[in-house]
Order: structure tokens, then C-alpha cells, then sequence
């Protein structure tokens, strides 16, 4: 049934399931905003369909249980149809879609771009939101974004002002390296927040919460939840030695730091030597890989919540609104998306931060070279946190109750509205002004091959002994006979099945019955019987060539 009354359904696609398979990630940055998305987006959104493209038969099976156990409403599940990108071409050229959304804005994106440019009935809206946008591998990525050719009603979707201005001269960047007007981007640049967990919203009794951790009720508990990464998120060795400094010089004594999160056992390894280098052992608690369901008890059982952040793999910060969401006052750094959700003296303390002006030749030389992850390292180990400032706030926040409950309830006040319901609202109100736009555009795609990659056929033809062409003779093999009594005699891998049609095998193997024909002549019946494209005749050939079901001749 079509909802609000429409005339044709409304119709969004992604290439991109949202959902990760990694037992841990999930519960950490981009993969639970992205899973956080598709479920508030099947609870909220307004559209008919949703079809999902998964990577393969497997990820589709994946997919498709996913939705089962988290997708109670049958109603809600009945929009959703899920394939395997393979079968995208075909939908493409048959189908109008309203909006294609990515949970990432580079690795898919541009060539789904170079896909509806090509195949698409009818052109319609691509989005992609930001996440993490340093690393090497970003400087090509805007460049495929670049030579996609990126539609005024495409848009790459910032969850930040900060992360806005990164993909605004990374894209300027882009067309500049590639000898293009510098000072053009057709695609648009859009901001819409990342949003939580609503359930995070109900928080617990702090009594039950200090229970469940046994910590005791005069401790003042200061919570940091993230990833645990040296070269991924932060830093925590300056952190601890000033509170290991703090500590020294009285006033910590009845305080309780707690650091849990997700991470692989070396960098756990790593910050537990930290905290006992420093004396910490019995006011640090770590906990590694929590239950995704302790979060709640975590922030209720915290007195307030920090964060110094010093990597610039961080383009948001999600758990400051959980926080803030939770009631706590937030201190962190000030550093990329964090000081555009904490406020300071209003709904939390920042703590200032410093960055080299320039890099060092050495990086700029040799960046390349080094491996991302170590490059992320050593640009971070250049951002100084004013330890200084940190003291002062941090200390103010133990002592000074009234002010944690003063910038706990602003905080609670300014996190409210970052809703999945809000959030998927905008989203809406954004694909509706694209496709105005669209409607209202003069654009038109660029003609000719896809830029992004080159043809396979081209790049390795000269690998066999021949090339199959229309030319060719071929023949039933006793085998081939065989099949078409039983069409069972030979392997048909579960992703083949996608591509292999029985129609088109029976044409062929029926034509073939009859005597030898030529590869032009299968590929006339198969489209006069079918309509089968002369592709995906030779591949239906091919393969049963491959298998010995023909012979040529």
C-alpha cells in the first residue's frame, strides 16, 4: 500500500547494508551511527521501498537475519527487499528510485555515481555521510568523487561544520591535482548530525548503576568511553601523567577515572603499563569490551564525562551526546567536531589544544610511505592539549557539584535534540530538496567510459589462449546432453545463480541439440526468445564451456 495517498511509490536504495559483522565494532563511531541510521530509518522513514544491495549472497543472508531479529514489525520488514549488488544493474535500468544513500561518501559512492550515469532510468539523488576523513587514502578517494562526475543534486552529508570545511577543500583539492577549476564542486555540501541511541535517553538509578560496578557512593566517577587505539584515537599518556601529577598534589583522593571501550588486547596491554607506570592501578579502572548493554549504567553511575580527544581520525563524537543525553557535564578538547557540540561554560568545559602550523617536509615527502595508522600517530603526537586547563576544569568539576549539575542539565537540555526521529526528519527534508533540485537541473551526465576503472576485457585479453567471439563454433558435449534432462550434474556456486538463468541455459543447450551453432546465432535466439543481452549470453556460454557441458569446435 503507498503511503500519504501517492500516486507511485517512493523508492530508496543503498549499496551499502549499514550493518557490521565485527562482534565489537558495532558498538564503537561509524558502525553504530550507521546501524543506529537503518534501524531509525525502517522505524521513522516515510518511504514505500527500501532495497538494499548486499556484496554477495552471504551478506545477503546476513543482511536479511539482521532484519529479522532487529525489525520486529512485520509491516516495517514487508518494505525492505534485499539482493546482492550483482543484481543492481538490471533494477537500475527498470526501476525509479527517489534517492540512493551511502553510509560512507567515498568508497562506493563514486562509482555508484558512474552506475546511475550509465544505467539508471531516470537520474535521482546520491547521498553519503562523513566519517573519519584523514588518511592517505582520502586524497584519491575526492578524486574519484571528482572524475565521477557528481550530479548540483548529489550531496555528501557532514555531520559537522568541521568535517563540512575538510570535504570542502579536500574536494577543492581534488580538482585542482587533476588540472580542473579549483573553485567548482557541483555536489553539494550538507550538514545533518549524527543522532543516538534513544534508548540511552532512560537512564538508570545511579544507586543500581554504582551497585552493578561496585563502586562506592562517595567517589566522585569520572567516565571516558572510546575506542582504545594509540594510533587511531588517543593519546591517553599525557592524560595520565598529569592525573598521576593531580594526584600527587592532593585533592583526587576520593576519585574514580573509568576507561572502558573497544580495542584489540595490545592497545589495552599498552594503557594498562600506562596506568601502572604512573601509580594509577587504584584509581584507573579499565573495562575492555563491555557489554553494549552496561553503557546506561556506565554514564549513570559517572559524575561527569571527558574526553581528550587528540587524533584526527574523530570528526564528531558521539559519545559526548550520549553524555550529555545521560546528564553528565562533558569536559573535552576542543578539537575538530567536539567544540561544535560542547559549548564551554554552557554545556560543558573545553579544554584548548594546539597543532603544528605546518608539517614537517619529512611527512610531506614521504606520507605515502608511511603506513596510515602510524601516520595518524605521528600527526597527533604533534596536537598539545593544554594539560594546564585540563587540571583546572577537571578539578572544578570534582569538587564542585552544583556546577556538574548545572552544565549536566544544559547538556541534557541541547542533547535532546539529537534524536534518530529528528535526524531521519532531516534526511527527508533533505532528499525532497534534492529532488527539486533535480527536477529544476539543466545537468546532464558526461558521455563515454567510466573513468574510475578500466575495462577487465581490455586489461587482460591477452591472458588466454583465445578470446571467445561471435565467430565461434560450438557443440553439445555428452555432459551438455545430459543437462538437459538434469540440470543438476554440474556446480552452480551460490553467486553464479544471480547471473545464470535457466531460461537462457535451456535456449542454448536446446539450440545446441540441434547441431552446432555459432556464438552469434545463440546470442540471436536467446534475445528473440528473452531478450537476453549478448553479455550475458557469452557469459551463460562460458561458463558452461568451463564446465564441459560444450565443446568448440
Amino acid at each position: 500500500m503507498l503511503r500519504s495517498g501517492r500516486q507511485a511509490p517512493m523508492r530508496w536504495g543503498s549499496a551499502d547494508t549499514f550493518v557490521s559483522d565485527n562482534p565489537w565494532a558495532f558498538r564503537m563511531g561509524r558502525p553504530i551511527a550507521n546501524e543506529g541510521f537503518l534501524r531509525a530509518l525502517l522505524e521513522y522513514g516515510s518511504y514505500d521501498e527500501y532495497d538494499i544491495y548486499c556484496t554477495d549472497m552471504n551478506s545477503q543472508a546476513a543482511f536479511q537475519a539482521w532484519l529479522e531479529e532487529h525489525c520486529s514489525d512485520p509491516a516495517q520488514r514487508a518494505r525492505v527487499t534485499a539482493l546482492p549488488h550483482v543484481a543492481m544493474a538490471s533494477r537500475l535500468a527498470q526501476l525509479n528510485y527517489d534517492v540512493f544513500h551511502f553510509g560512507d561518501f567515498t568508497s562506493l559512492l563514486p562509482h555508484m555515481v558512474e552506475a546511475r550515469n550509465r544505467l539508471a532510468s531516470k537520474p535521482f539523488p546520491i547521498t553519503g555521510i562523513t566519517h573519519s576523513l584523514d588518511g592517505l587514502l582520502m586524497s584519491t578517494r575526492y578524486q574519484q568523487l571528482v572524475l565521477s562526475d557528481l550530479a548540483p543534486f548529489d550531496a555528501v552529508v557532514c555531520t559537522s561544520a568541521c568535517a563540512q570545511q575538510t570535504v570542502r577543500k579536500g574536494l577543492a583539492w581534488a580538482r585542482s591535482s587533476l588540472g580542473l577549476a579549483e573553485d567548482f564542486s557541483p555536489v553539494s555540501l550538507e550538514r545533518v548530525p549524527l543522532a543516538m541511541d534513544d534508548a540511552l535517553l532512560q537512564v538508570p538509578e545511579r544507586a543500581e548503576a554504582r551497585a552493578r560496578f561496585e563502586l562506592p557512593d562517595d567517589v566522585v566517577v569520572a567516565l571516558c568511553i572510546g575506542r582504545v587505539a594509540l594510533r587511531q584515537k588517543a593519546d591517553w599518556a599525557p592524560i595520565l601523567g598529569k592525573l598521576a601529577r593531580m594526584r600527587a598534589g592532593g585533592g583526587l583522593g576520593r576519585v574514580v577515572v573509568v576507561i572502558a571501550g573497544g580495542g584489540d588486547e595490545p592497545d589495552f596491554a599498552l594503557l594498562q603499563q600506562l596506568i601502572v607506570a604512573h601509580g594509577l592501578q587504584d584509581s584507573v579502572i579499565c573495562l575492555p569490551n563491555f557489554a553494549a548493554e552496561l553503557k546506561p549504567y556506565l554514564y549513570a553511575a559517572a559524575d561527569f564525562y571527558f574526553s581528550m580527544v587528540d587524533n584526527f581520525q574523530e570528526t564528531f563524537g558521539l559519545t559526548l551526546l550520549e553524555a550529555m543525553a545521560a546528564g553528565l557535564p562533558v569536559l573535552c578538547s576542543e578539537f575538530n567536531g567536539y567544540r561544535e557540540l560542547v559549548t564551554h561554560g554552557e554545556t560543558g568545559l573545553l579544554v584548548p589544544t594546539t597543532w603544528v602550523a605546518e608539517l614537517p617536509s619529512l611527512f610531506r615527502s614521504t606520507e605515502g610511505l608511511i603506513q596510515d595508522s602510524l601516520m595518524r600517530l605521528y600527526m597527533a603526537q604533534m596536537v598539545a592539549i593544554d594539560l594546564d586547563e585540563f587540571e583546572r576544569s577537571f578539578r572544578e568539576l570534582v569538587v564542585n557539584a552544583e556546577l556538574r549539575r548545572e552544565l549536566g542539565e544544559r547538556g541534557r537540555q541541547h542533547a535532546a535534540g539529537f534524536t534518530w526521529r529528528a535526524t531521519i526528519d532531516r534526511y527527508e527534508q533533505l532528499w525532497e530538496r534534492l529532488r527539486k533540485r533535480m527536477t529544476g537541473s539543466s545537468w546532464k551526465p558526461r558521455s563515454g567510459p567510466p573513468r574510475l576503472k578500466q575495462d577487465p576485457a581490455h586489461a587482460y585479453g591477452h591472458y588466454s589462449s583465445s578470446l571467445l567471439g561471435p565467430e565461434h563454433s560450438l557443440e553439445l558435449s555428452e555432459l551438455g546432453r545430459a543437462l538437459l534432462e538434469q540440470n543438476n550434474l554440474v556446480v552452480r556456486y551460490e553467486d553464479m545463480t544471480v547471473l545464470l538463468s535457466d531460461a537462457v541455459e535451456e535456449q542454448i543447450l536446446g539450440a545446441l541439440a540441434g547441431g552446432p551453432c555459432s556464438l552469434a546465432q545463440l546470442r540471436e535466439i536467446c534475445r528473440e526468445a528473452l531478450q537476453t543481452e549478448a553479455g550475458l549470453v557469452d557469459l551463460q556460454v562460458l561458463w558452461l564451456l568451463k564446465h564441459g557441458a560444450l565443446r568448440q569446435r
